[in-house]
This record gives structure tokens, C-alpha cells and sequence, in this order.
């Protein structure tokens, strides 16, 4: 501990108050002080006082670091020069210089009543036949005052009584001397655990008249028998963690004994064990580890240090208490929960961060499914971890069967239900299926389709769901031209039927005079004859035409018939008159409605006209029907 020092300025130096100082501790087998080191304050255990008595410590007095001459300074205390070495005579600079001092104190009214020099003692443990041995010096031959002085002992911390053990010992009186004195100290101070304070006092005013006497104390020397206990100061470090290597005994200090200590642990060390300076250990299990500690006479002490550690090695457990409700989702539930390892805890989930505290199990409301990692760390920052596998139900999937429409523009098609797979079902009958039509439309089996995209969405118990799309097809439209060569006499017409759409293969039945003949293409017909023509496609579909041969074109007048051909039939762009006179020609769809009235024609563009079936009216100049012909646009 660092001396506390009260300082005052008094005329001849810088002052300590006497009660800053510590007990002192006794070492080894004896104490040694010759004050020549006072000018920097008293030593340890030393104090001066004032007013002392025989059951009275007295008043703590100020203490002069400067040296003083002998017979300066009156009423202090003081850093004197030793007698050692000095005639009475030696001059005032010989004196401050000189490196022999003396603790003294110059008498005088201040202090001229209990002078005291007092030494503490920490404890006598372990110690007996302790002497007390110093040198009383008169330092003033012209002090002509005498003052008488006692050695006593008081006991505790802070000693009522003092007893005596030695006095009668004068100082002044003119004399310039030294009195060595030794005194036994008795048994009742031997093995104390509590303060001995030793006094070299004048309980006494000084006797006579005239100059006080200045009088010192030096080379003081305790001996003693046995020696304290060794006693032992250290730092230790439990070890957090169970089963942890992480203990530790540090700063280890030795007291007591014969100072000059070596130590080992004995956990640490052979047998017998090597000691060494070593004052720190660590990477320590729990357990008791002992300290040795061997003072330079050989004596081996030993304190045992017990390290501890948690009972148990930190454990985390979990459990899942909650399924995803749907593949694919995140609300699983689960829980984990700490035992052992130093309450209270902090949780990771999945290598986030730690939570706060708890002293709890810690939820999870938020999971998906797979495994998730938890941490757990205690207040002593140990971790454990531990997996929790959250599950969920497998996707649903649906599985149809489907029928397309054999025919364009049916609605026969069909979607039924084959199986379902994952979610919370086992056969179709656990899921809700739901066809997207307007309005929607629910159940196992979906009739009476047109061709389309259709979305069937399946629902399990627990909400889950999941879509696919099917398509329900139709074939193209059968579309079909026919090839026609009309009859330009002695039955010379034909006709070729040209197919898309439906599906190949087709079948041609014609009648009409032609019945059971199922060829693409038919000949040999004669002028005005009408064919009906039913055209059946692989899947059954059937659709009609009727289809005329035409001759040439005759007018019965007064002079001559007239003769009319018109060419290409079927015709895409450009449908050709021919005629031997001027005609009209009136071209009808086959509703009845006119769309275009040509006079004089020669050539008519059928380029803007739909593909299709047209009636051709032939008519003279006085617009009289003289002939109908049907002609095909492609």
C-alpha cells in the first residue's frame, strides 16, 4: 500500500503526519532499520506521537523529512544525524550532510509531554522470543534538561493499554552519548494474529531548566524465533464451460516465511516437484489444484485452490411441434431449450444472430421445411448446438385424363380426374378440384368442353393448392375445293375435290347417279346434271356439297342462240367471259344477295369476293335470264 502523507509546512522542512503508516509485516528471522533513508518520510510501521501515557497511544505528531541540526527544530520531530562517527562540536552543514541519520526529536513545550516513537507489527504469527534492540542517543551536549524514557508493548489495532518492559533510560543533561538497549519481549506477544505496537516514549515533562535535549533513535534490530506463515495471494479464473480446459491461478504472491519464494502446482509438476518463479498458470480443468510455495529455507507450504465449473456440459434439445401447412411455405413451428451450462441463455437459429436472454426455451414460428441448426450460448459464453428437421406434406400434383373434340366446332371434349398425389389427401375424393369456366366449375370429371385452355386447380383439407393447365383441341375445319370441268358436250364434264382440314384419311360418297362411287375425282359427267358429294373424315366428321355440271350456254331467238363459257371455275382472281354476243352477267351469293352486276362483260374480278360458292346468272341485253352457272372462288 502506498503511505498516505499529510504534508505541512513547518519552518525547517516538510512535515508527515505519523499516523499514515501501515503495520509491518516481519520476514524471514529478524528486522533491521537504520533511518538512513528518512528523508524521504518515515519507514514503514514507524510513527511518532505525542501526549503518549502508559494506557494512552497518544496524538500523532508531524514528522520533518529535511535533516535538522541537533539544536534546531524545538518541539519536532525530526531526520537528525546519527551520534555514530560525530563529536558533540560537529558543525550544523556536517551534520545535515552526513548519510548515518537518526530518527530524533528535538524536545520542547510542543512536545515535551509523551514523546513517543512507536513501531506497528502486522502479527507475530508463528513467531516467539522476539527481542527489541536499538541505539538511544543524547545529541546535545548543551541541552542541560533531562528526559527520561520507557520501552512498552500494546496489542490489537487500536491498543487502551500499554505495558512495560524496560525505562529508566536518560537522555540530555549535557551529555553527548549512546545507550544500546535490548529487551525481551514477553510471551504474551509471541503468535498474534493481531497488531503489536512497540514505544520507546517519555511519559514525563524533562526535568531541570534551561535547553530541552535533542535525543534519537537508530539501528533498531528485531530478532525473533520461528518465522511467520507463508501465506499466499493469487487471482483464479473458473473454468465457464464444462469439461473446459480454460482455468487458471495467476499473480500468485508469497508472504510470511523466509522471503525469496519459488512455487510449482502440484497438477503441473513431477514428483518430486520442480520449483521455479513461475507465478501463473493456465489451461486448468476443474478441480483442486494446490499451490506450492518453498521460501529460501526450504520450507513448502501448500494452499489449495478449488476451480470450479458448471455441473454439466451446456446441452440444447428441440422438438417441432408445428408442420409447414404447404410445400413450399415457411410456417413451421418449432422450439429449442437449454439445460445445463450457467442460466440464463441466448439462442441462434439457422446462423443468425443471438436473441436476448431467456431463461426459457426459445419458438420459431417462421420455418420452412428442411433442417435448421440452433445455437445456443450461456452467460459463461459456452455453445451447443442441435438439429430440428421440420417437415412438410410432398406437393400436390394431379394427373387427368382428357378427350379432344373429334369435329371442329364440337363441344364434346373432356377432362376427368386421374389421381392426386402430395398435400393432405390419399384419393381424389380428399381434394376439391375446381375447372377455370364461368362460372366456375368443381367436381372429378369436366364434360361438354370446347376447344381451349382449361386450368384445373386442386385444394387439399388444409388450404394447399396447385394448378396445371390442359388443352382441349378440335380439328381444323374441313375446307375442301372442287376441280370442275363442265360438259362442253357428249358428257365430257368431271369434277376434283381438293381436302383440308378434319383428319385424313376421308371418304368421298357421292350420289345422285353416281351412288356408291367413292373416288376424289369423278368423270364422265354430262351437262345440268347436280352432284351431291358427302365427305367423311377419320374421325367421322361429315360435311356436304353439291356441285353442277354445266354445257355450253344457248339462247333460243329470232336469229341465232347465243353461246357463253366462262372460264376459270373455280377461279381466284380474274373469271373470263366468252360469249358470241354482248351478255349481262349478275353474280348472287347463296343466300340470294347480288354482289356484283357487270354489263357487256368481258372480264370480272373475283378478287375481293370470299372464298366460296357463287350462282352466275347469264343475262341478254334486254337483261332476260338466259343461263345460270355456280362457280367456286378460291
Amino acid at each position: 500500500m502506498k503511505k498516505l502523507l499529510t504534508l505541512s509546512l513547518l519552518s525547517l522542512g516538510v512535515s508527515a503526519t505519523a499516523l499514515a503508516q501501515s503495520p509491518y509485516v516481519l520476514l524471514g528471522h529478524s528486522y533491521t532499520q537504520n533511518f538512513n533513508g528518512i528523508g524521504a518520510g518515515l519507514p514503514d510501521g514507524w510513527m511518532v506521537y505525542t501526549n503518549a501515557y502508559f494506557d494512552t497511544l497518544g496524538t500523532p505528531a508531524s514528522f520533518v523529512t529535511a535533516a535538522t541540526a541537533w539544536d534546531q527544530g524545538a518541539g519536532t520531530f525530526g531526520n537528525f544525524a546519527a551520534k555514530d562517527t560525530f563529536y558533540a562540536n560537529a558543525t550544523a552543514a556536517a551534520q545535515n550532510a552526513s548519510p548515518n541519520r537518526a530518527l530524533g526529536a528535538k524536545i520542547g513545550t510542543a512536545n515535551d509531554t509523551g514523546t513517543s516513537f512507536v513501531f506497528r507489527i502486522d502479527n507475530t504469527r508463528g513467531l516467539s522470543n522476539i527481542n527489541f534492540a536499538f541505539k538511544l542517543q543524547s545529541l546535545d551536549l548543551n541541552a542541560a534538561r533531562t528526559k527520561r524514557w520507557y520501552v512498552s508493548y500494546g496489542m490489537g489495532s487500536n491498543p487502551t493499554s500499554f505495558s512495560p518492559i524496560a525505562g529508566g533510560y536518560n537522555t540530555g543533561n549535557n551529555t553527548f552519548s549512546e545507550t544500546n538497549i535490548s529487551v525481551m519481549l514477553p510471551g504474551a506477544v509471541n503468535n498474534q494474529d493481531s497488531n503489536v505496537w512497540i514505544r520507546v516514549s517519555s511519559f514525563f515533562p524533562a526535568t531541570g531548566s534551561l535547553v530541552y535535549p535533542t535525543v534519537g533513535i537508530d539501528d533498531v534490530n528485531i530478532t525473533w524465533t520461528g518465522k511467520p506463515p507463508v501465506t499466499v495471494t493469487y487471482d483464479s479464473t473458473n473454468i465457464p464451460c464444462h469439461g473446459g480446459l480454460t482455468g487458471s491461478i495467476t499473480n500468485i504472491m508469497a508472504a510470511g516465511g523466509a522471503p525469496g519464494y519459488t512455487y510449482a502446482l502440484d497438477s503441473l509438476v513431477p514428483n518430486p516437484p520442480s520449483f521455479s518463479d513461475t507465478t501463473s498458470y493456465v489451461g486448468l480443468p476443474a478441480g483442486t489444484h494446490t499451490i506450492m510455495v518453498k521460501d529460501t529455507d526450504g520450507t513448502i507450504t501448500y494452499f489449495p485452490v478449488y476451480l470450479t465449473e458448471p455441473a454439466a456440459s451446456l446441452y440444447v434439445g428441440g422438438y417441432d411441434f408445428k408442420w409447414v401447412t404447404c410445400a413450399g411455405g415457411d410456417n413451421g413451428w418449432a422450439a429449442a431449450y437449454a439445460l445445463n451450462g450457467t442460466s440464463p441463455y441466448q439462442y441462434s437459429w439457422d446462423g443468425g444472430p443471438y436473441g436476448s436472454f431467456k431463461t426459457t426455451q426459445d419458438t420459431n414460428l417462421a420455418l420452412n421445411a428442411g433442417v435448421h441448426v440452433v445455437h445456443v450460448m450461456d452467460t459463461n459464453g459456452c455453445v451447443a448446438a442441435t438439429n430440428i428437421t421440420i417437415s412438410e406434406p410432398d406437393s400436390i400434383r394431379t394427373y387427368v385424363n382428357w378427350w379432344d373434340n373429334s369435329c371442329f366446332g364440337d363441344s364434346t371434349g373432356e377432362i376427368d380426374i386421374d389421381y392426386t398425389t402430395g398435400g393432405y389427401g390419399s384419393t381424389i375424393y380428399d381434394y376439391t378440384y375446381v375447372l377455370s369456366v364461368t362460372p366456375a366449375d368443381t367436381g372429378y370429371a369436366f364434360y361438354d368442353l370446347p376447344s381451349g385452355m382449361y386450368t384445373i386447380t386442386t385444394y387439399d383439407d388444409s388450404g394447399c393448392h396447385t394448378s396445371l393447365t390442359q388443352e382441349i383441341t378440335s380439328p381444323p375445319q374441313i375446307q375442301f375445293s372442287n376441280n370442275v370441268t363442265d360438259d362442253l358436250g357428249n358428257c365430257t364434264g368431271s369434277v376434283t375435290v381438293t381436302v383440308t382440314g378434319g383428319v385424313p384419311n376421308y371418304y368421298y360418297d357421292w350420289s345422285t347417279g353416281l351412288s356408291g362411287n367413292f373416288a376424289q375425282t369423278i368423270s364422265d359427267l354430262c351437262d345440268g346434271q347436280t352432284y351431291y358429294l358427302m365427305l367423311t373424315d377419320d374421325n367421322g366428321c361429315v360435311v356436304y356439297d353439291t356441285i353442277t355440271i354445266h354445257g355450253p350456254v344457248s339462247v333460243a331467238n329470232t336469229n341465232a342462240p347465243t353461246t357463253v363459257k366462262l372460264y376459270p371455275n373455280p377461279v381466284s382472281s380474274i373469271l373470263y367471259v366468252d360469249a358470241d354476243k354482248a351478255v349481262n352477267v349478275q353474280i348472287q351469293d347463296l343466300t340470294g344477295r347480288v354482289i356484283i352486276n357487270a354489263e357487256n362483260a368481258k372480264q370480272i374480278s373475283m378478287s375481293n369476293l370470299a372464298n366460296g360458292v357463287y350462282i352466275v346468272n347469264i343475262l341478254d341485253e334486254n337483261n332476260k335470264l338466259i343461263g345460270t352457272r355456280k362457280i367456286v372462288k378460291q
